[in-house]
C-alpha cells in the first residue's frame, strides 16, 4: 500500500475528474492540485506557483489548508517522501480515514521520467485520444501550433518514464472512465493495493470539483467538436497521434 499516489495528464485530459473519484475512496484524500515534485527539493517549493499558494487556500473543506507556519514545516523536509508525511500531519483532510495522499498534477506529465526517480509511488495518467484532447485545448484558445507542440512535449516525458518504469504505470483511457467509472476505479484500486469497501469508493459518492470542464464528459458534444475540425487540422493531429500505442499500453477492463 503506498503512501502517496500521483496522477497527471495533459491538462484537460479528465485529471480533475479521475482524481475526484479516486477520493470517492474513504482512504484518499488530496487538494486540488499538488505540484510538491516540480522543484529540484522540497526546498524549492515556495517558487513552485501557483501550487505553494494553492496548498495554503482554506476556502472550502476540499483544499489542502497548510498554514504558512507549517509550510515552513513541509518545506524543511530532507527528503520527498518525508515531505509528502509532512503535509499529512499539517492538512486537515488528513485527519480522518485517509492515509493515502493523492498528489495530482498535469505538469508532472513532460518531466515525468524524472519525476519517478525522485519517489518510489504509483503513477496514474490518463489520456484522451489526440482529436478529442486537441478540441478541449481549442476551445480555451489554443492555436494548433501550440497543442502540437505540448502534445509532443508531454508525451515525450511519459514515453520516457514507461520505458523505465511501466510497473509502477497505469495508463487510463478518458474514454472508458466516462463510459465506466466504477469499472475503471475498481481497476485503480486494484494497481494501488487498497480494497474498495461496500458502498464506499463508487463514482456516485464523489464530490466532483465545480467548473466548465465538466462539459468534456459529454461524448456528444465532444464528437460534436470534432466534426467541426477542419482537414488540415485532423491531418496535422493524425501525423502526430500517439493513440495506437497508447491504446496498446492502456488498462484493460
Amino acid at each position: 500500500m503506498p503512501q502517496a499516489a500521483i496522477v497527471t495528464g495533459m491538462e484537460h485530459s479528465g485529471t480533475t475528474f479521475l482524481s475526484d473519484l479516486l477520493k470517492s475512496h474513504p482512504r484518499i484524500n488530496g487538494g486540488f492540485e499538488g505540484g510538491m515534485l516540480l522543484g529540484n527539493s522540497p526546498a524549492d517549493f515556495p517558487n513552485i506557483q501557483p501550487f505553494y499558494d494553492w496548498m495554503q487556500k482554506a476556502n472550502n473543506p476540499t483544499q489542502w489548508a497548510v498554514s504558512a507556519e507549517n509550510m515552513r514545516f513541509v518545506t524543511a523536509a530532507p527528503t520527498w517522501p518525508e515531505m509528502y508525511r509532512r503535509v499529512m500531519e499539517s492538512s486537515p483532510l488528513f485527519s480522518d480515514t485517509a492515509d493515502i495522499l493523492l498528489d495530482k498534477a498535469p505538469p508532472y506529465m513532460p518531466i515525468l521520467d524524472q519525476l519517478m526517480q525522485k519517489v518510489p509511488f504509483p503513477v496514474i495518467v490518463i489520456y484522451k485520444p489526440v482529436l478529442y484532447q486537441y478540441t478541449s485545448y481549442k476551445k480555451r484558445d489554443f492555436t494548433l501550433e501550440n497543442f502540437v507542440w505540448r502534445y509532443t512535449h508531454y508525451f515525450t516525458g511519459f514515453f520516457k518514464a514507461w520505458k523505465c518504469c511501466s510497473s509502477r504505470m497505469l495508463l487510463v483511457p478518458h474514454g472508458e472512465l466516462a463510459r465506466k467509472p466504477e469499472e475503471v476505479l475498481r481497476t485503480v484500486f486494484r494497481f494501488l493495493h487498497i480494497e474498495q469497501p461496500a458502498g464506499k469508493g463508487d463514482p456516485a459518492s464523489a464530490r466532483l470539483t465545480a467548473g466548465p470542464v465538466k462539459a468534456d464528459y459529454d461524448p456528444d458534444k465532444a464528437e460534436g467538436d470534432i466534426r467541426l475540425l477542419s482537414a488540415y487540422e485532423k491531418e496535422v493531429l493524425n501525423k502526430i497521434s500517439q493513440d495506437e500505442i497508447l491504446h496498446k499500453l492502456a488498462l484493460r477492463l
